[in-house]
């Protein structure tokens, strides 16, 4: 009786419990604080709203007119374009778009990765992440009618330039715009002609060591690799103990004021169980060594092919678990946690429960 009431209050406690799944960052490059370089040709999957199909595509940025000559060609193409205020200027973008592949051999369309509308404020952004609106979009009647963004539709295998002009102050300068990712996060580019793009070897964690980590990279822009301390420096943050760590590169000469940083984490190393064994009636003890940078310990099991689900959380190097089954084999393994994303866990451990 007392063996059922263990069993049972056992597997309330597996109910109960959440499955733990491991995490990883997302990619350096491309990110808000890392975009891609809009002038680099850039190949990536896509999916433009929820119920839609993944498409893959490639992306470049191929001139980014501004001023009077922009002004001239967008009025040309519909005299009833917004004439620009002195504080305003007509963007006029020529992008190169190509449609790789798709599962549904659907058709793309232009605007569903280039979305230059005037009533929104979700694709362009400033420097400073500040969605901007656009005070008009353009209509093309001329020469670039075929090659409108609202325009162009392509079946896979296809690649058509593409156009769109947006009306903005001046003060917004080169901006920034993003396109959504299948998993709902965003690609974020930049269309300065400045700015550069960074790329690194880093993985996105490291275990401590007692050293700093620091990855190399390299700083690019469309047209050449720029040098250290001569166009840009870097600067490692947190790179040493166990957390998140910052690099920071941040351009000199021509490229002051672009500043492109991405992060990494360091985890705490795999902890060490020196004891798991049924030291008495039901119950299992475990004890493990005390590991660098962890705040506190999470203990997890599995028995009878179940997955793993945490036990208990401690800050203590031991821990009893009580009301295991006599005749069960129980994986054990002790996480040593930093914070809900770094973490490291221990080997597995087997227990037989004979008592």
């Amino acid at each position: 009786m007392k063996k059922l009431f263990y069993s049972f209050i056992f597997a309330f406690t597996l109910f109960l419990s959440l499955a733990v799944a491991d995490r990883a960052e997302a990619s350096v490059l491309g990110t808000r604080e890392n975009p891609f370089n809009a002038y680099e040709k850039t190949e990536f999957t896509f999916k433009p709203y929820f119920t839609s199909n993944e498409k893959q595509v490639e992306l470049q940025l191929l001139e980014l007119t501004t001023g009077d000559t922009a002004n001239q060609i967008v009025q040309q193409e519909y005299n009833y374009n917004d004439k620009p205020q002195s504080d305003e200027q007509w963007l006029l973008f020529k992008y190169n778009l190509k449609h790789i592949k798709n599962s549904k051999d659907e058709q793309l369309a232009a605007r569903d990765v280039i979305y230059n509308n005037q009533f929104s404020s979700d694709f362009y952004f400033s420097k400073n992440y500040r969605g901007i609106q656009p005070i008009s979009t353009a209509t093309f009647y001329g020469n670039l009618k075929e090659n409108e963004v609202r325009n162009v539709l392509l079946y896979p295998g296809a690649q058509s330039n593409v156009y769109a002009g947006a009306l903005m102050k001046k003060s917004d300068g080169y901006p920034l715009f993003r396109i959504r990712k299948s998993d709902g996060t965003y690609y974020w580019f930049t269309t300065d002609p400045k700015a550069f793009s960074v790329r690194s070897n880093a993985k996105s964690s490291y275990v401590y060591t007692g050293k700093a980590i620091q990855p190399s990279i390299i700083v690019k822009t469309p047209k050449e690799t720029l040098k250290q301390n001569v166009d840009y420096t870097v600067t490692y943050k947190n790179n040493k103990n166990v957390g998140k760590a910052t690099v920071t590169v941040k351009g000199k000469g021509q490229y002051e004021g672009v500043t492109r940083s991405f992060t990494f984490n360091i985890k705490p190393k795999s902890p060490t169980i020196t004891t798991a064994s049924n030291s008495s009636k039901y119950t299992i003890t475990l004890k493990w060594k005390k590991v660098t940078g962890a705040k506190k310990y999470e203990i997890y099991y599995s028995y009878g092919g179940l997955n793993y689900y945490k036990y208990y959380t401690t800050t203590s190097t031991s821990k009893k678990i009580n009301y295991v089954s006599r005749g069960y084999t129980y994986k054990i393994k002790v996480r040593a946690v930093y914070n809900s994303d770094i973490y490291t866990d221990s080997q597995i451990k087997a227990v037989k429960v004979t008592k």
